[in-house]
């Protein structure tokens, strides 16, 4: 199953996507993240380095959907859901 959106585009169809989101990632707003994203990521690894070393960690779904997508974190499980269920490339027609 094929998945177009903008990290698959290319040239034109990429750049028009991207001109979309760009407001979200601008300097000041990703500065005004910067310490809560800082302050997550040395939890994680803490955690990591602690009792629970030994299980394996989904860095994704801990890190990555709730800080990169900026989404409220009583939203990320459905974020996660929903990106997931785009970019799966194994689904059936």
């Amino acid at each position: 199953m094929g998945v177009t959106n903008m990290i698959t585009a290319y040239g034109p169809d990429h750049r028009r996507l991207r001109k979309l989101i760009s407001p979200a990632f601008t300097k000041r707003r990703t500065d005004a993240r910067g310490r809560r994203v800082e302050e997550k990521a040395e939890r994680l690894l803490d955690e990591m380095a602690g009792p629970a070393a030994d299980e394996p960690l989904d860095f994704r779904a801990a890190y990555a959907h709730p800080e990169l997508f900026g989404v409220p974190a009583d939203h990320g499980a459905d974020t996660a859901r929903l990106v997931g269920e785009v970019m799966d490339t194994t689904a059936t027609p």
